[in-house]
């Protein structure tokens, strides 16, 4: 019998869509906490279902996962170029052999 609930809920849930927070963090590679920690606090885009599970489609989680690598990505960038390795035209400097040699773009 929970081979038949187990097959209606996977046609229910659709090739796009996931459904419960387990099958969500399977998708994902995380633990349901990281899951629900990311929800509460960073904007994960799941929705609650009428009946109390979760849901969300595959792209908005796609969609999320992107945002939060640019995001990511600019925030190193900038500590970078705060750190003084990253000129604004997006070359890594590298740091002076010894203390005679400066520090260039073009080094």
């Amino acid at each position: 019998m929970s081979q038949d609930i187990r097959e209606s809920d996977d046609q229910q849930e659709g090739p796009e869509v996931l459904i419960t927070w387990k099958r969500i963090s399977r998708y994902c590679g995380v633990s349901v906490d990281a899951l629900i920690n990311w929800r509460n606090n960073h904007g994960f885009p799941a929705a609650p279902l009428p009946d109390g599970r979760i849901a969300v489609t595959k792209n908005l989680i796609e969609q999320w996962l992107m945002a939060r690598q640019e995001v990511a990505t600019a925030k190193n960038t900038m500590a970078a170029r705060f750190r003084g390795q990253v000129g604004y035209g997006g070359k890594i400097r590298q740091p002076a052999q010894d203390e005679n040699q400066r520090v260039t773009d073009e080094s």
